[in-house]
């Protein structure tokens, strides 16, 4: 009989041994299953990508014209209907959330599976990525056009190239996104605490007013100078 660190009695593995072997054993598990969801899923997002945004880039930014999409998939198999402008606005802006995040994922999958410390416990949030960035490139696309995050643009003033890169911005910097919307709840929705807290709520709610056009940029900036000088 014989012992040593890793072998137990008579060659047997110590339960310890075996542990480690079945937990890595399940990691390489996940990492293939997490590779071959992101490689099929980034598949996907582009083919949609590219079917909306073809029919997106041809009718233009008018309001009311309605385009016929078609989406091709593998296997001959497809997927044709019928949107309008706005809603292949947020379907465009929607598939180049998905890319970004999936992008992002992907980027990290291949920097753990470099570094040997890829887990099993991440599987879910590689699988909830592009839902993730789906969600927020649409959601950030209809802000901006909306006019809540301004980036130098009038309200409504986003080009079509524009919807797609937002998008795929949106979707690639997830924390960053939701971190800016954190912020406009915050301004909307919440209780400053401070006195000048809530001066620079009431500044940011003048803002607003101005860009949409509620109140002239004079009358503004004489609230705000106003508001300024309580602080």
């Amino acid at each position: 009989m014989w012992v040593d660190d890793r072998i137990g009695v008579f060659g047997m593995e110590s339960s310890e041994g075996a542990d480690d072997t079945m937990a890595r054993s399940n990691d390489t598990i996940a990492a293939w299953f997490v590779g071959a969801w992101l490689v099929s899923a980034i598949g996907a997002a582009a083919l949609f990508l590219v079917g909306t945004w073809r029919a997106y880039s041809t009718i233009g930014p008018e309001e009311g014209v309605v385009a016929e999409v078609g989406i091709g998939f593998p296997f001959g198999l497809s997927w044709d209907f019928s949107a309008s402008n706005a809603d292949l606005s947020l379907l465009v802006a929607a598939a180049a959330g998905a890319l970004g995040a999936l992008t992002y994922a992907a980027r990290g999958l291949a920097f753990h599976i470099s570094e040997d410390d890829f887990g099993s416990e991440w599987t879910a949030w590689y699988v909830i990525q592009p839902i993730l960035g789906a969600t927020l490139g649409a959601i950030t696309t209809a802000a901006v056009s909306a006019g809540f995050i301004t980036g130098g643009l009038e309200s409504g003033e986003i080009r079509p190239a524009g919807v797609l890169v937002l998008g795929f911005v949106a979707g690639m910097f997830v924390k960053q996104v939701t971190e800016k919307f954190k912020e406009l709840v915050s301004v909307f929705f919440g209780r400053p605490q401070s006195k000048t807290d809530q001066i620079q709520a009431r500044i940011a709610a003048v803002r607003s007013m101005e860009h949409v056009g509620d109140i002239t940029p004079e009358a503004a900036n004489d609230k705000v100078a106003d508001l300024m000088k309580r602080i």
